[in-house]
């Protein structure tokens, strides 16, 4: 769509499950008949689609922790051997430490194929930080994630009518997102105050987890003040965002996500954990609150401490926007 892109033609191979959903709360793979074929089929697809259209640029989007990233990057010699320069998107950590596999395949495959793209493109400063403990990164560069609000977002936020500080939550529902920790900390908050609604936009990472969440939900007889809406539309997420005081992303693992970039473009004071590259998003106590991963009780303080005090949301407010 870019004016800038007009002069290129495109084709796309897509690589991606045929699965909307994937079991994230699992620390166990399974490399079985079905997904060999699969990564068999992937290549096949793409040497299809290089000697087609005889690209002279190939670019290869790879997120994930596990075999795929392998995958993903044994098609740069195959991109290079057809002709092609390679521009490699990484959207996961160069840290064999998260690698959801053999570390030393992972450090092998790495520091030998990812050189031979002409760039790496990476979402913050700290993948290159972790890349250049393997590879020379003089072609990495940073590409982070963007956010355009809707031209008719308000600058001004629309104050929930009833004067109480709506909290929303916006990704995954699942353990690695910290949605548990966040329906502790609520527990805590509507037991002792009035104060706060929170809305969770989202779906469960597996259908348990879509389970597990509403029970948990229902079982502390909320009624409207914890609202689970599902997926929404972008227009629906907006006007979420306009009518909220508070961001919560209690995240236990995160690279550069956008739901936080679209919670500060929102003017949204934000909470979120200590992990990866979050404290270098959110500064504590300048433009959101600082947690520890995995501690509702500390979740719950920070709520309580930002939904109380209207001017200190006000000045995060302006830094965000």
């Amino acid at each position: 769509e870019a004016e800038e892109l007009s002069s290129f033609e495109m084709a796309v191979v897509n690589t991606a499950r045929r699965r909307d959903r994937e079991d994230v709360n699992s620390i166990k793979r399974v490399w079985h008949a079905r997904r060999l074929a699969q990564a068999l089929k992937i290549f096949w697809d793409s040497w299809h689609a290089i000697r087609q259209f005889q690209p002279e640029i190939v670019h290869i989007q790879s997120a994930g922790l596990d075999v795929s990233v392998i995958r993903d990057m044994l098609l740069i010699p195959m991109a290079s051997h057809g002709g092609c320069k390679v521009v490699f998107h990484q959207h996961f950590w160069a840290d064999p430490e998260k690698f959801d596999g053999s570390r030393k395949a992972f450090k092998f495959f790495y520091k030998h194929l990812m050189p031979r793209a002409v760039a790496v493109l990476m979402s913050s400063p700290l993948h290159i930080e972790q890349a250049a403990k393997l590879i020379d990164v003089n072609r990495a560069h940073y590409f982070p994630n963007t956010c355009i609000p809707p031209a008719a977002f308000p600058v001004e936020r629309v104050r929930a009518s009833d004067g109480v500080c709506q909290a929303v939550y916006v990704g995954r529902l699942s353990h690695l997102k910290g949605t548990y920790d966040l329906i502790a900390a609520i527990t805590q908050l509507l037991r002792s105050s009035s104060d706060f609604r929170f809305v969770l936009i989202g779906v469960g990472a597996t259908a348990e987890d879509d389970e597990r969440v509403a029970r948990l939900v229902a079982e502390q007889q909320p009624g409207d003040r914890v609202v689970l809406t599902g997926r929404v539309s972008d227009e629906e997420k907006w006007r979420i965002l306009a009518e909220s005081q508070i961001m919560v992303f209690p995240s236990l693992g995160e690279l550069f996500p956008v739901t936080l970039v679209e919670g500060l473009a929102a003017g949204l004071p934000i909470i979120t954990t200590s992990v990866d590259y979050l404290p270098r998003l959110i500064v504590h106590a300048e433009n959101g609150l600082i947690v520890r991963p995995r501690a509702p009780n500390d979740l719950a303080k920070a709520l309580l401490a930002l939904g109380r005090d209207p001017e200190m949301r006000q000045r995060m407010s302006r830094a965000n926007r």
